[in-house]
């Protein structure tokens, strides 16, 4: 068997959302501030920049390996999808809305659309990754 890239999605926002359960009055605090405080706008936007950086080249990688379709510039995407993401995080960890009340939920919510928007709703997201190259240590 394999790893799906589906898989791997879900596990990539599962881990995330694990930040926002230990983390979570530190990163709303974060999200709540950023924007009038330079320091925090730093920091939170190379947070972003990473994470864009990181999501668009495995859109790219995936594009390239046929696993997903053309579309939207893979920035692009990846920032919509990371900023739509900070808001679901930021709910699940309050529970103030009842139809995103934990971050459980929150995961739940963000999953389908981030795989319909990265890989369509076609088979795609089913297909098996190869496992990654062994990495050699160099001193």
């Amino acid at each position: 068997s394999g790893v799906t890239v589906a898989d791997t999605l879900r596990a990539t926002l599962e881990g995330t959302a694990g930040a926002w359960e230990n983390h979570g009055a530190a990163l709303r605090s974060l999200v709540e501030n950023w924007h009038a405080i330079p320091e925090l706008l730093q920091i939170w936007q190379g947070n972003v920049d990473r994470w864009v950086e990181v999501i668009s080249g495995r859109i790219d990688a995936d594009r390239a390996a046929g696993l997903a379709p053309a579309g939207i510039d893979s920035r692009k995407l990846a920032a919509g999808l990371i900023w739509n993401g900070q808001q679901f995080f930021y709910l699940g960890t309050l529970g103030v809305d009842p139809r995103i009340p934990t971050i459980k939920d929150a995961v739940e919510a963000m999953y389908p659309m981030w795989l319909g928007a990265i890989y369509g709703h076609g088979p795609a997201a089913q297909c098996r990754l190869s496992p990654p190259p062994a990495r050699t240590r160099t001193s």
